[in-house]
């Protein structure tokens, strides 16, 4: 499954994010987020769900899961402060 979005695109099956053209490389997990965040555009997901799906049985802090959307974000291109394509709602 290919997805485009911005300058990006996210091959799901070879598991390969392009920006601009260039192979983006990332780390397993950061890619395994995009990817769920990617495919399940269409709705809200809750810190619980996107953390059972990405670490399974694993108590990871907020901390973790923050580092990971901010390197999700370095690599797609988006700022969190005025953000494109990923929005954090809090609460």
């Amino acid at each position: 499954m290919r997805l485009a979005f911005g300058d990006c695109v996210l091959d799901i099956d070879r598991r390969e994010l392009r920006r601009d053209g260039a192979i983006i490389h990332t780390r397993s997990k950061v890619f395994n987020i995009l990817s769920y965040l990617a495919v399940n555009r269409d709705r809200v997901l809750s810190r619980d769900e996107l953390l059972a799906h990405v670490w399974p049985g694993l108590n990871i802090s907020d901390a973790t899961l923050s580092s990971s959307i901010l390197s999700v974000r370095r690599a797609i291109g988006d700022d969190g402060s005025n953000p494109k394509f990923i929005k954090t709602l809090r609460g």
